[in-house]
């Protein structure tokens, strides 16, 4: 409508809440994935869980402690390997 040529990319999903002191992100896709990992402090209430699919990074849940939701964000959205996410966040299994 513009005349300029723009090209469609797909949203970016991801929700955040914040009732209380229930805190909790999830990003990407949650449902279709081929192989989750998972950590657990229930002393602490976090509960966190990623998603992937071939390999790559696919979506994220966390719960409890959300700090690394930005972190999480751009590793979903730039669908990296699951191997180089987990480098650095190693209380995952």
């Amino acid at each position: 409508m513009s005349g300029k040529l723009l090209e469609y990319t797909e949203a970016k999903l991801f929700t955040s809440l914040l009732l209380g002191d229930i805190k909790l992100f999830s990003v990407g896709e949650i449902r279709e994935f081929d192989r989750f990992f998972e950590y657990k402090d229930e002393s602490k209430d976090i509960h966190h869980k990623l998603f992937t699919t071939r390999g790559k990074l696919t979506g994220g849940i966390l719960f409890g402690d959300t700090r690394d939701m930005g972190k999480l964000k751009r590793s979903v959205t730039e669908k990296i390997d699951i191997n180089s996410y987990l480098e650095d966040n190693i209380q995952f299994k």
